[in-house]
């Protein structure tokens, strides 16, 4: 029912898979309004259950990269701009958690998000990833992606 009347209002835009697929891809997500939702929403498909803390987005590769080595070597700081807000690149955690790790080196975040998580979409992240890398985080945006897809299906 609400379809059919979003179809029937030619000022509403309905936008195709692959437009979903690279703004997801192509776009920060980080800041929206959605973003909380849209996180907690793939750790529920994982899990079929969230833990009751309030999550804080984390970002695997800090918003700021500082001097570290970790992270210098592996991103430009053309790569660090562009990929940082991405969805591939955010994940969930307590607000604990979020400032214990802090521009912490992956490693170190790896160990932290295996060890005391709450949420499944960061565990997740962890078991697959022995390393952070922008590929990693394109190969993670597209799965969220393909996830989101199905999930909201049109």
């Amino acid at each position: 029912l609400v379809v059919e009347s979003i179809r029937k209002h030619k000022t509403v835009s309905w936008p195709e898979d692959k437009q979903v697929k690279e703004f997801l891809l192509n776009n920060p997500l980080y800041g929206a309004g959605i973003t909380p939702y849209f996180l907690m929403q793939y750790d529920l498909s994982l899990s079929l259950e969230t833990p009751s803390d309030t999550p804080s987005i984390e970002h695997v590769l800090p918003q700021t990269m500082g001097k570290q080595k970790c992270w210098t070597e592996k991103w430009s700081a053309q790569e660090h701009r562009e990929q940082k807000d991405l969805v591939g690149n955010l994940t969930l955690l307590t607000p604990r958690g979020n400032s214990v790790n802090t521009n912490a080196c992956y490693g170190k975040k790896r160990s932290f998000f295996q060890e005391e998580a709450m949420y499944r979409i960061t565990t997740k992240l962890a078991e697959e990833n022995e390393d952070w890398t922008p590929e990693a985080i394109v190969v993670r945006g597209k799965e969220i992606a393909k996830w989101a897809l199905k999930r909201w299906a049109y």
